[in-house]
């Protein structure tokens, strides 16, 4: 959906057609009057008399009121579109512990969130364009004590149309890890089960790995340049920067996609570190001098994946792999934390039918995924999560609208090294959804 905040391009806004001179309202033959080049004045800088008629169709004049300097004529504005999204979930999960000091929880769960926010684009001649977006977020289940209006994307972007571009803000980068339709953000499967405790502790097993310490959106700004060397094929570098909490962090990420006939491709890697800001330092063997301790608190988090996607309608299959690797040095004097050096390997895919265009004519998907995450520090804690979710899933037909069921169980396997033994527990999670989105 979108409006323009300006005539069609070769169109002049509708101004009233000037007075003729008395001269030309006079009947017969008459000498032509008299014309003088009239003075440049502020409101029209000198060289706008000097440009024909038609070359201004695309100017604005400044807006009223403004200082002196700051009149004069302006490219018109750029088109303006409206773009967001609304996404709700009713579910019920249910979490179970083989730890009889846990008890069971269950969660009745209604979510969702309503995305809003306005694009401006100017285009210029040869494909190249300029274009800007602010989105607010408004959640539909309310915190007590925290403000639920934050931002979604938002950004600066200038390039070529599908062959460069740069931007700079706040926004996601590409997927690499696909997970099919069964595992949205924020929702029951993509959390899947509890380690310990309730929901409000969101002490939850390890999360699928997916490439993604520079994916979501975060507190640090982005930048990322796309090139397209093919009509098949796409690359993604993008680098972050900013301040996270009480820790400086920045870091990179390189993502690339070959999508040819009914083959998609996709790899990415990544490098991020987290530094307090506050400096550290610590005290020498004579327990009085200080010094400098440039890796005190320091997390360094890196990793690569990626995933193929074959979709030879009607039947969609996505099979991904990733690893990520975490070191994590003291606090106190930088030596190395075991219990944060450790890394996570995920394993997943999935497998879509669409029974409906089969059938009658009209889109209807059943489809179904599993993942499989493990984590190992070099204390040997071992965490392992599957996650499993089954799904039916019906477009409506416009603005990629969706209504969906889905239906998961999560499990998860803690060993806890404790001396010369190892603390055994096992969890799960049982949960349905239901899901109503509509983008524009």
């Amino acid at each position: 959906m979108g409006f323009r905040a300006a005539p069609a391009r070769g169109q002049p806004p509708d101004v009233a057609e000037p007075p003729k001179p008395a001269a030309a309202q006079a009947p017969g033959p008459t000498a032509p009057p008299k014309m003088e080049t009239p003075a440049p004045t502020a409101a029209e800088p000198p060289f706008a008399p000097n440009r024909p008629e038609d070359a201004r169709t695309d100017m604005l004049k400044s807006a009223p009121g403004v200082a002196v300097w700051q009149r004069g004529m302006f490219p018109a504005p750029a088109l303006l579109e409206w773009h967001g999204n609304v996404e709700t979930d009713v579910g019920f999960a249910r979490y179970t512990f083989d730890t009889p000091s846990e008890n069971p929880s269950s969660f009745f769960d209604f979510r969702g969130r309503f995305v809003l926010g306005p694009t401006f684009r100017y285009n210029f001649s040869n494909d190249y364009f300029f274009r800007t977006t602010g989105q607010l977020v408004g959640w539909l289940r309310e915190q007590v004590g925290v403000y639920q209006i934050n931002v979604d994307d938002l950004f600066v972007q200038v390039g070529q149309n599908s062959v460069w571009d740069f931007m700079v803000g706040r926004f996601m980068t590409w997927r690499v890890y696909r997970k099919g339709l069964g595992y949205d953000l924020y929702t029951l499967e993509d959390t899947g089960a509890l380690l310990l405790g309730n929901i409000e502790g969101a002490n939850f097993g390890p999360h699928i790995y997916e490439v993604d310490h520079i994916f979501m959106r975060r507190t640090p700004g982005r930048a990322a340049f796309h090139v397209y060397p093919t009509s098949w094929s796409g690359l993604e570098l993008a680098g972050e920067y900013g301040k996270e909490g009480t820790a400086n962090t920045a870091g990179g990420r390189a993502a690339a996609n070959v999508t040819y006939d009914f083959l998609s491709l996709s790899a990415g890697a990544e490098y991020r570190f987290l530094k307090p800001a506050q400096e550290t330092s610590s005290l020498a063997a004579d327990g009085v001098t200080k010094v400098e301790c440039p890796r005190c608190g320091v997390t360094e988090r890196w990793g690569v994946g990626g995933g193929a996607v074959l979709n030879y309608k009607p039947l969609e299959a996505g099979f991904n792999a990733a690893l990520g690797k975490q070191n994590v040095y003291s606090q106190k004097d930088g030596t190395p934390d075991k219990n944060g050096f450790g890394q996570t390997t995920s394993l997943g895919g999935y497998l879509e039918f669409d029974l409906g265009s089969q059938v009658f004519g009209r889109s209807l998907i059943l489809g179904g995924g599993a993942h499989r995450t493990e984590t190992l520090t070099e204390v040997e804690e071992f965490k392992r999560h599957v996650q499993g979710a089954a799904y039916i899933a019906y477009p409506l037909g416009f603005n990629n609208a969706m209504v969906k069921l889905v239906l998961s169980k999560s499990d998860v396997l803690w060993e806890e090294p404790s001396g010369d033994v190892f603390i055994l527990r096992n969890s799960r999670m049982m949960a349905a959804r239901v899901r109503v989105s509509f983008y524009f």
